[in-house]
């Protein structure tokens, strides 16, 4: 087996982990619209992990905008690794980071189509290797640090516990507020 198919044989097994976790905490029934929320987030958080020169940050934005797509393409009934091939889509690191933020942005502009998430996740793999960063390396940092995590969904996204009510967001609970273990 070559790398790129090892890397997606492995990345494949961290996919089926965030899936039944996506379910466990009611995630996967929640609005992917929301969810597209998550991931402008996510993207942020990489962009000033990036910034700052921050590796360790990096590298776990890098995993969290994988499964934040991830459920994104659980709640639409997609198989994300159907849109993920490695290749070398950029040369320069912040044509991939720029390409990463305007597929981002596509996935509004468009109302999300195929096209918009492969190039999210060509970007986001062409930002992994141009910082000389393993995509399942990442991606297994941040499924370790999320793995055990407690929160709610409120107003149909999921909230980790430690940014209960911390925001107005979060605060006034709609109908739909589901509590989890």
């Amino acid at each position: 087996m070559d790398k790129i198919g090892h890397e997606r044989l492995l990345l494949q097994d961290h996919v089926c982990n965030i899936m039944n976790w996506s379910t466990e905490r009611g995630i996967d029934k929640c609005s992917s619209k929301k969810q597209l929320y998550k991931i402008v987030e996510e993207v942020g958080e990489l962009t000033s992990a990036y910034l700052k020169n921050d590796l360790d940050k990096f590298m776990d934005a890098i995993g969290d905008v994988f499964i934040a797509i991830t459920i994104f393409c659980q709640q639409e009934s997609l198989k994300v690794m159907e849109f993920y091939y490695p290749a070398e889509y950029c040369a320069d690191f912040n044509q991939a980071l720029n390409r990463l933020i305007l597929s981002t942005a596509d996935m509004f502009t468009y109302n999300w189509h195929i096209k918009s998430i492969t190039n999210l996740l060509g970007s986001l793999s062409d930002c992994a290797r141009l910082r000389n960063v393993s995509m399942v390396c990442c991606v297994e940092k941040s499924w370790n640090e999320i793995k055990d995590r407690k929160g709610k969904i409120i107003d149909d996204m999921w909230v980790k516990k430690e940014d209960l009510g911390c925001c107005l967001l979060y605060t006034s609970p709609s109908p739909r507020d589901l509590s989890t273990s």
